[in-house]
């Protein structure tokens, strides 16, 4: 894991539950790394940051809109309030699943405890009745943990949430650039609990 990596992802939690400003973040971010936190480098990182969650891959979204044919569907997602308003705002067809559970805006993160239940107590449903699917590890085992069937995709269906190059040169205080747009997944988390149709045929 290289240096910017290791520093966004330390200090991401407080961000992704709302606990902390986009501000507080990016310049702790810059502090890790030893680099200056101006104004304009840390809002530059911010929107850089935006863009890069709000572009889904098309066949993970097409994976995901499947899955409602034959399955209630929660989408956890740890994403910042800000993060959140842009995604929705490119990608309104996610207010098709039975929950949205954006960690920004429901001030929970994963993998707290506290957002699996979330999504269970929305569901209306016991933890055992639900698949867990994510690209991080720690993810799937807290939600293992708390009673969940978990599959960690190591496989992605889309590219995984990473800090891109355009973050590392904003970072490196390189300004002028144009970044380039990429694709890429936020909603980390999907899960998935069988609806009664699937439920009855299963038991006979």
């Amino acid at each position: 894991m290289d240096a910017f990596t290791a520093a966004y992802w330390a200090a991401r939690q407080p961000y992704d539950s709302g606990r902390c400003s986009s501000t507080e973040y990016w310049t702790a971010v810059l502090r890790r790394l030893s680099r200056p936190a101006d104004a304009r480098t840390v809002e530059d990182l911010r929107r850089a940051d935006i863009d890069s969650c709000s572009h889904l891959d098309a066949h993970m979204a097409a994976y995901a809109r499947s899955l409602r044919s034959r399955a209630e569907v929660a989408v956890l997602s740890d994403i910042p309030a800000d993060h959140a308003d842009a995604l929705l705002a490119a990608q309104p067809w996610l207010h098709a699943f039975d929950h949205l559970a954006l960690s920004g805006k429901a001030a929970i993160a994963v993998p707290d405890r506290a957002a699996f239940h979330h999504c269970t107590a929305a569901l209306r449903a016991a933890p055992v009745d639900f698949l867990f699917v994510d690209d991080r590890e720690e993810n799937v085992r807290a939600a293992r943990a708390l009673g969940m069937n978990g599959h960690h995709q190591r496989t992605p269906l889309h590219r995984p949430r990473t800090p891109r190059s355009r973050h590392r040169q904003l970072a490196a205080g390189q300004r002028g650039l144009t970044p380039r747009r990429r694709e890429s997944g936020c909603a980390d988390g999907a899960l998935h609990r069988p609806s009664e149709s699937v439920r009855s045929r299963g038991r006979q």
